[in-house]
């Protein structure tokens, strides 16, 4: 049988080794196959924990065990023994019960097939092996799901409240809707329609969609093995981790709006919708699911698609592409089977305790009004570093020839990390080529587009893993040695754009805002920042041969232009106005850092935030000016001119009930229940009074019937919560200590008459 490898999982009932349940997606449909796995579980101890690891196997009553000695290296230095076993639970059994460090115990049997079996996406079964073939096998059948509860108790908890019906609708936009009296019957229907997909998306569906059915399955007795055979994808985690900017809100609705144009329907009470107007519920449920396939679909994200290209180049399930450990473990690992001693990796860890690697360099913000300033990008510069410097565990030496600003490493023979990092690196070059010779809207553009994504993804998702403390790969000397490496490097380019005459305005980890001293149009601009990357790029490659390495994988190139921005004092916060981005020149005014982008300040904040912006950096309006604008809408506020954008929104992060502290939000989200029963994902309040000097909050129910507002209310508002945020930009502009120059702004600002 030869097909798509869609999931898989394990059964042992005794004997040498345990059965191997395999999905396929062939031309034929989802088929099922049970073979006996060609692998058994193992894993590694220090070769000193012998004694001990043995009697603890023997305590379990496995007794086909195989040891091997020789040839497997820890990387923190102890040579390894493997111990293999016959029933994988046994493995993960062993690791909470015995004091000593195990390695590589917690990784899943199945993915512990993929990689020592060398299987990707494409593979063959037979009753007799399992192996990976280059055939071209049949794309994953992808649907799109979204539940609806009982909501008449609030919001909905799986302990308590029944699921009322569930949508799914297919990749063509089919919809499939389950509501039956019964929630066992609507349960079961939509699971024998599930099982015919190999991927299931939702929104938000890791927190609330599966776990939600799980609970409702195991509490109605409903049989859930049809869910092992399914990938579970959550797109908003997935539109997260693919966005460059953070959102108002994270919401379905927000969302589909911004990329869509339209949002969910209109919500009513779900429970009333299915005892009286089911079409109603229908309508409302399908819709949910479609604007996720639409979303997801989306020429610029197809992110769905994303993930089976991640899977199919890491050797992972589709389902696993939204972490990295796993993605990376498998890459290293199947590289690692081909080395002598071969390395042997630790256990993940949490990391709350543990020892953190000095990070990345922050140049301090020049704050203020900017023009013609040029981001450099120092292109994927941890795995870039990785690459040049031959950093991987199995190449530390003390006497190695290439020096870090850690630790020194051989250039005798390549490292894990850069064997697999060159790969990919190499991969991402040969389908950028290729993009370039093929039109911008063709199908063809659009499969190198999506590959050079997920190879991007992979690359990135390295640094992560090895420099975060907990992580199976983590060493100190080796994450130093990439995090205090790019620091230098950081410095140097900023040494040298100075010495080419430029002035440094900003840094961050991989970027440095520089400012030159010549007045250009964009185009003319774009050619002077190519040439200074270019020498930046070139100075920078002498640097590290200097050091040893190989200055092939060194670039920097240019990420931005900007005609005019405005710096903060804190890093990460700046708004301008764009010439070039993205490879492609543009007018677009960009905002990062700013409240303008958080739900949890009122609606006037954000709105007066992006106005002041556009003023001084657009408009390039005076101080007067400016400070007219700032005076009229403090009035304005405190008439009460802008009550409706005195609400505030905010999302619970659990259930209502198990809230300890009475913040803003919480005590809004009770009165909120109070009055109609159920809490929305956010809830919308206002400030209404202060008593004692604390805010009085209600919720916002209707809004054609807003709560009323006080005047001391309204004062609160703009003392704490408004004129604060846009002092801090006013006073980065060049505008501040505007109250000791000026009476009447004084006057104003503390709040007597103008």
């Amino acid at each position: 049988m030869r097909g798509t490898l869609v999931s898989m999982y394990y059964e042992y009932g005794g004997g040498d080794r345990p059965t191997l349940h395999i999905f396929l997606r062939t031309e034929r449909g989802k088929e099922h196959v049970a073979v006996e796995s060609p692998i058994k579980p193992y894993f590694f101890c220090r070769e000193k924990d012998e004694k001990v690891v043995e009697k603890a196997i023997e305590s379990i009553g496995e007794t086909h065990v195989i040891k091997t000695n020789r040839g497997f290296r820890t990387i923190d230095g102890y040579r390894a023994i493997r111990f293999e076993l016959c029933n994988p639970k046994n493995v993960g059994s062993l690791r909470k019960r015995l004091d000593v460090p195990l390695y590589e115990a917690d990784i899943l049997f199945k993915n512990r097939v993929m990689i020592d079996v060398g299987l990707f996406s494409s593979i063959e079964v037979t009753a007799k092996r399992i192996r990976p073939i280059s055939d071209q096998t049949p794309p994953l059948r992808v649907g799109y799901w979204d539940i609806e509860c009982n909501d008449t108790r609030g919001f909905p908890a799986p302990e308590r409240d029944e699921i009322v019906s569930i949508a799914l609708v297919d990749s063509e936009g089919t919809a499939y809707f389950f509501c039956e009296n019964s929630e066992r019957k609507t349960i079961e229907k939509f699971l024998s329609k599930a099982k015919d997909f190999d991927v299931l998306v939702g929104w938000n569906s890791d927190n609330f969609d599966l776990p939600y059915l799980k609970k409702r399955c195991w509490k109605r007795k409903i049989d859930t093995t049809v869910l092992r055979s399914i990938n579970f994808l959550d797109l908003e985690k997935m539109y997260k981790m693919n966005s460059r900017r953070d959102k108002e809100q994270w919401t379905l609705d927000f969302i589909a709006q911004e990329e869509l144009g339209e949002g969910k329907l209109p919500r009513r009470g779900i429970m009333e919708m299915f005892r009286n107007d089911r079409k109603a519920l229908r309508d409302y449920n399908v819709r949910d699911a479609d604007l996720v396939r639409r979303i997801d679909q989306k020429e610029s994200l197809e992110l769905t698609r994303l993930a089976c290209e991640i899977a199919a180049i890491s050797g992972v399930f589709v389902e696993q592409t939204m972490q990295k450990t796993p993605m990376i473990t498998s890459l290293v690992l199947r590289e690692a089977l081909k080395m002598d001693p071969r390395p042997v990796y630790k256990c993940a860890e949490k990391s709350e305790k543990k020892t953190k690697a000095r990070g990345a360099i922050v140049l301090e913000p020049v704050p203020g009004i900017h023009e013609n300033v040029i981001v450099l990008d120092f292109s994927g510069m941890y795995p870039s570093i990785a690459m040049s410097f031959n950093i991987s565990h199995e190449t530390m030496d003390p006497n190695g020839d290439i020096v870090t600003k850690k630790a020194r490493f051989t250039s005798k023979f390549d490292g894990i990390y850069r064997r697999v990092l060159r790969d990919l690196f190499n991969k991402r070059k040969h389908y950028k080529d290729l993009m370039k010779k093929t039109p911008e809207k063709s199908p063809e553009h659009r499969l190198y587009d999506i590959k050079q994504r997920a190879l991007k993804v992979l690359m990135n998702s390295f640094y992560g893993i090895a420099v975060r403390p907990g992580s199976r790969f983590f060493t100190i000397d080796v994450a130093e040695s990439i995090t205090l490496t790019g620091r230098f490097l950081l410095q140097t380019i900023k040494s040298f754009a100075e010495y080419l005459g430029a002035k440094v305005l900003y840094g961050d980890t991989d970027s440095i805002f520089i400012k030159i001293p010549i007045s250009r149009d964009p185009q003319g601009l774009l050619e002077i920042a190519n040439r200074f990357a270019a020498k930046i790029t070139e100075e920078v490659r002498k640097v590290v041969a200097s050091m040893g390495g190989d200055p092939r994988y060194i670039s920097v190139s240019v990420d931005k232009l900007y005609k005019r921005i405005l710096l903060m004092p804190r890093k990460k916060r700046y708004a301008g106005v764009l010439w070039y981005k993205d490879g492609q020149f543009t007018t677009k005014f960009d905002i990062v850092g700013f409240e303008a982008i958080r739900s949890d300040y009122p609606i006037i904040t954000k709105r007066a935030q992006n106005e002041l912006l556009v003023r001084i950096i657009v408009d390039r309006q005076k101080r007067n000016e400016v400070v007219d604008y700032v005076r009229g809408l403090r009035d304005e506020v405190l008439r009460g001119e802008h009550d409706t954008e005195l609400v505030m929104s905010k999302g619970l992060a659990k259930e209502l009930d198990k809230y300890a502290a009475n913040a803003m939000h919480v005590r809004a989200a009770r009165k909120y229940r109070q009055k109609v029963g159920t809490v929305p994902a956010k809830v919308p309040f206002v400030i209404t009074a202060i008593v004692g000097g604390r805010p009085v909050v209600e919720p916002v129910v209707d809004w054609d019937k807003m709560p009323q507002i006080s005047t001391a209310a309204r004062k609160y508002y703009w003392e704490h919560l408004i004129y604060p945020n846009l002092k801090k930009i006013l006073e980065a502009a060049g505008f501040g200590g505007i109250e000791s120059r000026s009476a009447s702004l004084f006057d104003f600002v503390k709040g007597g008459q103008a």
